[in-house]
């Protein structure tokens, strides 16, 4: 062990710090002892640090003034260095006791100080490292920071300017505390003001009067708050867990592969693609995105939270972006978007994602899936902050927007300017996406190899920059893979085509076979595989090939196609009500038209006065000629002239 200057060394638990080094010894002084500088030979201390018995103390507290200096306490410091740097400077004979004692006799009449004060300051200047920034005033040592005043009788604090005012005893802090437990820590809620109101109630009915003020009991809450005590019990561990406890994790601590699906109900009103008079509610959007980069890979807009608009979203994800660009009329270039990729690990949360359907997906796929517990938006931050993104971007712009705030009476219904079409808002978020792709991550951690590649952090260039030296944990997606996160159902098998929901499919190769045939075909019931954004065609497994055959919707059904299921469903929904409202009028009307008739053939019976039994039926054919001629005439045209 080499020991310097300054140095402070633990010698059998005491601290010690080194003043001064000799060829045959040191000076060392004690720092919790209130003695003068002792002298130790190197031989003494080196047969100490041999045994083990001497340890370097890591615990440096040197006091250095960051903050400025008000001029006082500079010109304290000023004048203390100036009246015993005549001392100090004189090393090593400050040291020994006789030299100190003649100088500090010598002096100090000129300085204006005690013999017992210059002794303080100088052991003050040489524990203190030996600076001058230890003559400044120690304001950290003033007062008693954290404990509590003893009581003598006397009023604490600051005078009360109408009343004497009572001290906070012992006492009163326990009925503070109970107070506390009862009335403010639990699901009421109340205001400290509402609490300390509660508590004088229950005090003043014990038949005490003198009480402390809301000021103090306030004063005594703040200075005991427990803050996680206080959100658990008037709210929720969760709430807690979600808004208040310490942020210290890092995001960016995994690799590529790794995807957040959450979905958020959209702050604006649609209207209906058939009918914009229509409005049909507000849209769910899910959103798919990379940890490690950040990039937006899925996404999918519909109407509810479920496992088959969750599967659609990572349908998505190994779609090709620029068709489904295309699809809603955006036109980009692969590397605007250059996502086509599953996961190795979706992080999602309990619900429509839990269940038989997961199994089937983790199965059939290989995905990882790792659910988070229900209310802890927080635990996915990332997707959780591309939603806020999407409220501070866009909602402002949309008409039919939820508008809470600011709201007055007698204001319109913003329902009611709903103006967007579900294609329409989709196409907003596309284009929200393609901006935040390319957006500069302020906060993102770049890792020592992206600082050294010069890698600027916007989710496109990470997401790249992953591939090419993170590109086995990106699984790419196939046909296999998009028809298992297509959404199956049954339909049913008519000589109108395949039926599913009112609509009508149909494939050449089905009909050339004779599949729609009357009687042809014993099977009544089909499995199909479908994308709910757009229903103009279906899949389906035909049970006699075993193969997968695309069906195209039936022109009997093209009022369907381009639609998703969503507004199918809407329309079919909407025509069975209109069916509906007038199929009680259609029972009127035809009621009535029986009458009608009823009453024609009776006034034609009442004229027959002859036995029907007696008519000729052999000259049926003379009597139509004389009356069509007779019609004839009837009916010629003649003008009005």
């Amino acid at each position: 062990m080499k020991l310097l200057v300054n140095a402070l060394i633990n010698i059998d638990e005491t601290i010690y710090r080194v003043l001064w080094i000799d060829s045959e010894y040191y000076v060392i002084i004690s720092m919790t002892e209130n003695k003068m500088p002792i002298f130790i030979t190197k031989i003494e201390l080196d047969k100490k640090i041999s045994k083990g018995k001497v340890e370097e103390h890591l615990v440096v507290e040197i006091p250095i003034q960051n903050s400025p200096i008000i001029k006082k306490d500079e010109e304290k410091r000023e004048s203390d260095w100036n009246k015993l740097k005549v001392f100090l400077k004189n090393e090593p004979d400050i040291y020994f006791k006789k030299f100190r004692t003649e100088q500090i006799k010598k002096y100090k009449h000129n300085i204006g100080y005690s013999e017992q004060y210059i002794n303080i300051l100088m052991k003050k200047y040489w524990r203190g490292g030996k600076t001058n920034n230890v003559f400044l005033p120690q304001y950290k040592n003033c007062g008693a920071p954290g404990k509590n005043r003893g009581e003598n009788g006397l009023k604490r604090g600051r005078p009360s300017k109408y009343t004497g005012g009572v001290n906070v005893t012992e006492k009163w802090k326990n009925e503070f505390s109970k107070a506390l437990n009862k009335y403010y820590y639990s699901k009421s809620k109340n205001s400290i003001t509402m609490t300390y109101h509660l508590m004088r109630k229950d005090v003043l009915e014990r038949g005490i009067e003198d009480i402390p003020t809301v000021g103090q009991f306030r004063y005594w809450f703040l200075k005991n708050r427990r803050v996680k005590s206080e959100i658990v019990s008037r709210y929720s561990g969760k709430k807690y867990l979600r808004d208040y406890r310490p942020l210290l994790g890092n995001n960016s601590d995994t690799l590529p592969g790794v995807f957040e699906i959450d979905a958020h109900i959209g702050d604006v009103y649609l209207t209906s693609d058939f009918n914009r008079k229509y409005i049909i509610g507000r849209p769910t959007v899910y959103i798919a995105i990379d940890k490690f980069s950040r990039i937006i890979c899925g996404m999918y807009v519909g109407f509810d939270s479920s496992y088959s608009n969750a599967a659609m979203a990572l349908k998505n994800c190994v779609s090709d972006k620029v068709e489904f660009c295309k699809h809603y009329g955006i036109p980009i270039e692969p590397e605007q978007w250059p996502v086509a990729a599953l996961p190795n690990k979706l992080v999602a949360d309990r619900g429509e994602i839990e269940g038989t359907s997961i199994e089937n997906l983790i199965e059939s796929l290989g995905i990882e899936v790792e659910l988070m517990p229900s209310s802890r938006a927080d635990l996915k931050g990332i997707v959780e902050g591309f939603f806020n993104l999407t409220n501070s971007h866009i909602k402002s712009l949309l008409p039919g927007k939820i508008d809470l705030d600011g709201r007055e009476r007698g204001d319109g219904d913003y329902r009611k300017s709903a103006t967007l079409t579900m294609r329409e808002y989709t196409a907003i978020i596309i284009h929200t996406i393609l901006y935040y792709n390319n957006c500069l991550l302020m906060n993102y951690n770049r890792t020592p190899k992206m600082i050294e590649d010069d890698l600027v952090p916007t989710p496109i260039n990470l997401w790249n920059w992953g591939l090419e030296n993170f590109g086995a944990n990106i699984r790419y997606g196939s046909q296999e893979v998009i028809l298992a996160l297509m959404t199956k159902a049954e339909a049913s098998i008519t000589r109108r085509g395949i039926k599913y929901k009112s609509m009508y499919y149909a494939s050449s190769s089905l009909t050339k076979n004779g599949y729609f045939d009357r009687g042809a075909n014993k099977l009544k019931k089909v499995h199909i595989y479908l994308d709910s954004r757009n229903l103009s065609y279906i899949y389906i497994e035909n049970p006699y090939s075993m193969s997968i055959e695309k069906c195209e919707l039936l022109p009997t059904s093209h009022k369907f196609k381009d639609k998703s299921i969503e507004d199918c469903e809407i329309l079919i929904n909407q025509e069975a009500d209109i069916r509906k409202q007038f199929s009680d009028n259609n029972s009127n009307k035809r009621t009535e038209l029986i009458r009608e008739i009823e009453n024609i053939v009776s006034k034609a019976q009442a004229e027959m006065t002859f036995d029907v039994s007696t008519r000729e039926v052999k000259n049926i054919r003379e009597n139509r000629k004389i009356e069509k001629q007779k019609k004839k005439t009837m009916d010629a045209f003649e003008l009005d002239l």
